[in-house]
């Protein structure tokens, strides 16, 4: 099993090249997850570029923008134009009123525990965005394990069982989630965190898949366990 960030990561980056990370602004962060929940990476790009253009990449910028301009770019992810737009002017909203508390220099001072419970207050950053905003925007050592990256680590770990199956059991859910956590810990020393997690969630949301994963093609396939289990082409 590869272990340094030579190994898997880059095995990961030959196959795919290189992958954005998220933008570490916290507004962008936010913005960036909210359009990446239902888009493929290209359609996800086509809007981020799209509001970078507007611009619409800060609280003040998104209330400025015209409604035409920022229903257009948001359209272009594929998702709902409408429900995109109601959650970005919720989020500026959110993000205006509580300009002081969401300040990143001091989410950054008041530490992990104090920072999750301010971004608790935010109705558009459900428990995953949250957890990836620690990390990813305001640098807390944590390891923000979501659903996609759970599932390609235990696939590699552990052969496949019959519970398994794509619709997984909250238990299930949670068990699967802290064995991942514990493989990504025992690699935390040696590995770049933010870009071993952009890498695995990539791997799970476009060749790892929940149904009909593309082991043929898999450049980790080699060494899954799991491998010929999952219902993908072996």
């Amino acid at each position: 099993m590869h272990d340094t960030h030579s190994g898997l990561v880059g095995v990961l980056r030959e196959f795919y090249g290189p992958v954005h990370r998220p933008p570490s602004p916290l507004f962008q962060f936010v913005v960036w997850e909210l359009l990446s929940e239902h888009a493929t990476t290209g359609r996800r790009d086509l809007a981020w570029n799209a509001l970078r253009k507007i611009p619409a990449l800060t609280p003040d910028a998104m209330f400025r923008a015209p409604v035409k301009e920022l229903t257009d770019a948001v359209a272009l992810s594929g998702g709902s134009r409408d429900e995109l737009v109601s959650r970005f002017r919720g989020l500026v909203d959110s993000f205006k009123r509580q300009r002081d508390t969401l300040d990143e220099s001091r989410l950054q001072r008041v530490g992990p525990i104090a920072a999750s419970r301010a971004l608790r207050a935010v109705p558009q950053v459900n428990d995953e965005i949250r957890r990836r905003a620690l990390l990813f925007s305001l640098g807390f050592a944590l390891l923000p394990v979501d659903e996609d990256t759970s599932r390609v680590i235990c696939r590699l770990i552990e052969p496949l069982d019959l519970a398994g199956q794509a619709r997984l059991s909250r238990r299930r859910q949670r068990r699967d989630r802290r064995k991942a956590r514990v493989w990504l810990l025992a690699r935390e020393q040696d590995v770049d965190s933010r870009e071993l997690l952009t890498y695995l969630q990539h791997h799970g949301r476009h060749t790892c898949l929940a149904v009909g994963p593309h082991c043929g093609v898999c450049p980790l396939a080699p060494e899954c366990l799991s491998r010929g289990q999952t219902g993908g082409a072996s």
